[in-house]
């Protein structure tokens, strides 16, 4: 079982999820699957409506805000950039609900072979090129809350944004790959 990092600290909750991703193709796998995963995810429990007040009051919004708050405590500046991606996708999950109902079953399914095959690429990605289990083996709800904010943390690191922050994070999961021996 993977440790458990302490929740609000950056450096420890990246640096156990990329402890599982080293692997550049990899890595471009879950680049590409997992904001289909969140989107695919956030279709499917739009339905899950907690008033008919408005469409807005559904699970939908409620894991975005939890998702939201999260990563700007955690980060601010990651946080604020994960905002408009997250409206975005939670707008065009609430748009698709609301508006296609005639074809609700379709757009389910449709969601759901998305955001399977999605998983299965990631699973393909971490078994073939990185050799490894997905952290999702050894816990469940930090790589599913963690993945999204990976991915931002990733373009930024692309765009050669906050490579301190970066080279941190590698030495952290060297020291976990390769413990020091006390002698």
């Amino acid at each position: 079982m993977a440790e458990n990092p302490p929740l609000f600290s950056l450096n420890d909750q990246l640096a156990l999820y990329k402890k599982y991703h080293m692997n550049p193709t990899n890595i471009k796998i879950h680049m590409v699957c997992i904001p289909q995963i969140l989107f695919s995810a956030l279709i499917m429990v739009s339905y899950v409506s907690f008033s008919d007040l408005s469409p807005y009051c559904n699970l939908c919004w409620t894991g975005i805000a939890i998702y939201e708050i999260y990563y700007l405590i955690l980060d601010l500046e990651a946080g604020l950039i994960a905002l408009p991606f997250l409206l975005g996708i939670g707008l065009l999950s609430n748009y698709i609900h609301t508006h296609f109902q005639d074809g609700t079953s379709a757009i389910l399914v449709g969601a759901l072979i998305v955001h399977l095959a999605n998983w299965a690429a990631q699973f393909y990605g971490h078994f073939h090129f990185e050799g490894n289990a997905p952290a999702v083996f050894d816990n469940l709800v930090q790589p599913l809350v963690l993945a999204p904010y990976f991915v931002i943390f990733e373009w930024m690191f692309i765009f050669k944004h906050r490579l301190p922050l970066k080279k941190k994070i590698l030495r952290k999961v060297g020291a976990q790959r390769h413990p020091k021996k006390n002698n």
